[in-house]
């Protein structure tokens, strides 16, 4: 019975060795070092993420356009690139302006029609200066900060002329200006003034005008904000000529060929606005159009010249009766209002280059024009001294152009 029981707990010893060799959790055994290094490369591999593929093998990134470049380069907080985009900008566009006459004035009649009292020959209507005239316009805009930029623009129209003429080889042309208690020598002016041959009537008038303004505005080319809008402050100088030539021919049709016979009534007036403005620009847009609107008014100084003289054809300054020259050179000083509005529409063409067209009104008060220099008696040479600058002066006409920024 002892055999039994030992043969039984031997054979049980014998067969638990045996099952704890073939257990999964069994004990691991004696480690032995690898005879090469595949094993540390494969655990390696095994720890680490895969090694980036040889740049050869990387195709080359899609080339950005010049354009899309700009939208993507670094800016300098206090460089003009910050939020605005590039430092300068211009344009340059064309101008046609025409100016609304006031004042009509009788200068010429024929009183020898029967049964009328008499008919009009010339007035300042006849010769009015208001045919459209052409003319240019330029700015140059320069980023002093961020959305702040200073600009400067200069426009002007080419002067605008007219002349009417009167021809009656029988001497019938009068005028109802009253040239009396002036004379030349040997005549009167009112002799050469009536019962003339020809009456002629000249009008000229030019204007340009030059201003400088800090503006704040977007220059954001890589949105599409559908309002933006912009405030500005300046000075501007704005200069408006006026010329009044009125000649009389007593013994000729013609000019010129009788110079002694000839009278003329001359009147030049030169309006220099100095001040200061203030505007705005409110503009929607749908990416790239866009239509605006651009008002501006300012208050200045009217520095006004009055050149104004009666002389006959071969030089001769027509004296009143006490001998004082009807001629007169003087200046003044008066206050005006100028405001202009610019309504237009806009094509972004590309970040930097855009096209615009549009209507523009400039009006002015306070300013002296030729016709209300007219007296009522011509040897009021007192009243040709006292300007009149009460006018009102008004322009308007379209305008286009290109603008470009770098």
């Amino acid at each position: 019975m002892r055999i039994l029981t030992f043969a039984l707990c031997a054979g049980a010893l014998l067969a638990g060795s045996q099952l704890r060799a073939q257990h999964p959790y069994g004990l691991p055994a004696p480690l032995v070092a690898p005879q090469s290094g595949s094993y540390l490369l494969t655990a390696r591999q095994a720890a680490e993420p895969a090694a980036p593929a040889p740049l050869a093998d990387i195709p080359p990134a899609t080339e950005l356009s010049a354009e899309d470049a700009s939208l993507h380069e670094p800016t300098d907080y206090f460089g003009c690139d910050d939020c605005c985009g590039p430092c300068w900008y211009g344009s340059v566009g064309a101008l046609i302006l025409t100016r609304d006459d006031v004042n009509p004035i009788e200068l010429s009649i024929d009183q020898s029609i029967p049964g009328v009292a008499f008919v009009d020959l010339i007035t300042t209507e006849s010769a009015s200066p208001d045919d459209w005239k052409g003319g240019v316009e330029a700015t140059v805009g320069y980023n002093v900060w961020c959305n702040w930029w200073l600009a400067g623009t200069w426009w002007y129209v080419d002067p605008v002329s007219a002349e009417a003429l009167a021809v009656d080889a029988g001497g019938n042309i009068d005028t109802p200006l009253s040239f009396a208690g002036l004379d030349f020598v040997g005549t009167t002016v009112d002799n050469l003034f009536n019962g003339a041959q020809a009456h002629v009537l000249r009008r000229s008038s030019e204007f340009d005008n030059l201003e400088i303004n800090l503006v704040n505005m977007s220059m954001d080319c890589g949105a599409c904000s559908p309002l933006r809008t912009s405030y500005s402050a300046g000075v501007r100088y704005f200069r408006f000529s006026d010329d009044f030539l009125f000649g009389s021919a007593d013994t000729s049709t013609q000019f010129g060929v009788d110079p002694a016979n000839e009278a003329f009534y001359e009147i030049q007036i030169d309006n220099h606005l100095w001040g200061a403005q203030v505007g705005g620009r409110v503009e929607y847009t749908n990416c790239n159009w866009g239509a605006y609107l651009a008002p501006s008014v300012g208050i200045y100084n009217n520095h006004v010249k009055n050149q104004s003289r009666i002389f006959r054809g071969n030089g001769e300054i027509a004296q009143r009766f006490d001998g004082r020259d009807a001629s007169v050179a003087t200046t003044d000083d008066r206050f005006s209002v100028l405001a202009q509005i610019d309504v237009g529409a806009r094509y972004q063409a590309t970040c930097h280059l855009s096209g615009y067209v549009g209507y523009r009104v400039v009006a002015a008060s306070g300013v002296a024009t030729t016709t209300a220099q007219i007296p009522m008696l011509g040897a009021d040479i007192e009243g040709m001294a006292d300007t009149n600058a009460s006018e009102w002066l008004l322009l308007h006409g379209a305008f286009a152009g290109v603008e470009f920024s770098y």
